[in-house]
């Protein structure tokens, strides 16, 4: 079974896996690795770019707030 053949978690468990390397969860990176590679089969090429963008978006999306925090506090 591919990705493509569930609609309701289109990304399989990359999302998930982003977020814990994210993180630093590198304990549950490996188990949803591993479910991903169970349900979906191995990991492409393709998987892993969309991981490491879905990383990259989480810390842009960090680094934004850290910034707005920041200016609420009148620091920058």
């Amino acid at each position: 079974m591919r990705k493509t053949n569930n609609n309701r978690y289109p990304q399989g468990y990359l999302g998930k896996i982003a977020y814990h390397m994210f993180k630093g969860n590198f304990d549950k990176v490996q188990y949803f690795a591993q479910r991903q590679v169970q349900t979906y089969g191995d990991i492409s090429e393709e998987d892993d770019r969309t991981i490491n963008q879905l990383v990259i978006g989480l810390r842009r999306q960090q680094e934004a707030e850290e910034r707005e925090f920041q200016s609420h506090l009148g620091r920058f």
